[in-house]
């Protein structure tokens, strides 16, 4: 059986270096029924599902990984990605860093960290913008307490600031006028609470995985700018060795 599961394996490897993703994860899957407690293989099959964008069947080998062999770093990458393109970049964060507690130098789970985090940070000031928009004085004039700051230039300027740049409410997350207005707002939408149809929603962000090759990429080098403010807005590409293929 171990043998079978090998040949099954390695014909799995080479479909996939090849392209031939639906091909491997036939190959994958015979292996895994010859050898269905074999980490490796639901790894391998994950990052074949992850080529096709098929991410919910991605995660689930994924989560199988990790369940088999819970100090598989690159299981983790596994569970980061695949949460990241499902859009549950929470989870997609704490995979990553579950798996730099076992390999604290792995480039692609700090690549992988990386991204989770400025992507968070983006729907964040996505957020802001929202909340921030055009219509936030005529918001605030429905709320009594908060109309009453409207005369105050500096309240007004501050408003105007934060609208020009949703980075400068750090300058202003002290005053408590703004953050009652962020308070106010908040409290509305969960009061109206819409429908999925209802309102605009923030478009998720969904990176295109770089097509595979035998050549792996060089890891993007992690710049500690990018948790500057300033660089919040920054798209990095993808790190491309996130589908590759394990031995």
């Amino acid at each position: 059986m171990a043998d079978k599961a090998l040949i099954a394996k390695n014909n799995g490897n080479t479909a996939f270096l090849n392209g031939k993703f639906e091909e491997s994860i036939t190959y994958f899957t015979e292996a895994i029924s010859y050898d269905p407690n074999n980490h490796v293989l639901y790894s391998n099959r994950s990052g074949a599902y992850a080529s096709l964008k098929d991410w919910t069947k991605a995660l689930s080998d994924a989560q199988k990984t990790v369940e088999l062999k819970s100090d598989f770093a690159k299981g983790f990458s596994r569970l980061g990605i695949a949460y990241f393109y499902l859009g549950d970049l929470e989870k997609a964060t704490k995979a990553y860093q579950d798996g730099l507690k076992l390999d604290p130098n792995n480039q692609q789970l700090k690549q992988g960290l990386e991204q989770a985090q400025i992507e968070t940070r983006q729907r964040g000031l996505k957020g802001l913008q929202k909340l921030f928009g055009n219509d936030i004085f005529a918001r605030a004039a429905t709320n009594p307490k908060i109309a009453s700051y409207l005369n105050d230039k500096s309240f007004v300027d501050a408003i105007k600031e934060i609208q020009a740049d949703p980075q400068n409410l750090a300058k202003h997350i002290g005053d408590p006028r703004i953050t009652e207005v962020i308070s106010a707002y908040l409290g509305d939408l969960k009061n109206q609470a819409p429908s999925s149809s209802e309102g605009e929603s923030i478009p998720e962000y969904r990176p295109t995985p770089q097509p595979q090759s035998q050549s792996q990429p060089q890891p993007q080098p992690i710049d500690n700018s990018t948790t500057n403010a300033t660089k919040i807005t920054s798209r990095l590409a993808f790190f491309a060795q996130m589908c590759e293929n394990d031995n």
